[in-house]
């Protein structure tokens, strides 16, 4: 907590300009700090403003390569760290493929089984019917295009060589991005 006094000459006395209080989690890790300016009228502290921290973490693959991030904010009645975007890159033998994409994080697209041999199924929220999937090689080509239908979609995967895959689901509002492995 930090705050900054001034000599008001009409009260003769100090009065506060503004304060800062910082927040932590159980953890001792950072959540938010508030800011405050004093009221005059009010002879109060009001709120100016309220900064959540928010909890970055990257995800790299076997060769060191940024390929996510995702950041997060502190859910007080959760008491966890929960997402809300996530960056994606594509990486080919070439360097990364295209700029970051940001990403809606989206609870309501499973995507199973993982690992898998001869299909995937796609199972979505009844509002999330209308979409485009995409599966990515290694390499970041685009090896299948396909559109939704329904709240299940089945990919079939047999006629893929084993190995890592992004499957990318996508709709006018929201993108789901899954690492997919084929044996």
């Amino acid at each position: 907590s930090e705050t900054k006094y001034s000599w008001n000459y009409e009260q003769g006395q100090l009065v506060g300009n503004y304060r800062n209080e910082t927040f932590f989690n159980e953890f001792g890790e950072e959540i938010k700090t508030i800011f405050y300016n004093w009221d005059f009228d009010l002879n109060n502290w009001g709120v100016q403003d309220v900064i959540f921290t928010r909890h970055t973490e990257f995800l790299s693959d076997s060769e060191g390569n940024v390929i996510a991030y995702e950041i997060s904010t502190w859910d007080e009645t959760a008491h966890q760290w929960l997402p809300i975007e996530k960056h994606y890159y594509f990486w080919s033998s070439r360097g990364i493929t295209g700029l970051p994409e940001v990403l809606t994080y989206n609870r309501f697209v499973e995507v199973y089984p993982n690992p898998a041999t001869d299909y995937i199924c796609v199972k979505t929220a009844s509002d999330l019917k209308n979409g485009t999937i995409s599966l990515f090689n290694n390499n970041g080509q685009k090896i299948k295009t396909l559109q939704t239908v329904g709240d299940v979609t089945n990919i079939n995967v047999n006629d893929l060589p084993a190995g890592n895959y992004m499957l990318r689901f996508a709709t006018d509002k929201d993108v789901f991005v899954k690492k997919i492995i084929i044996r």
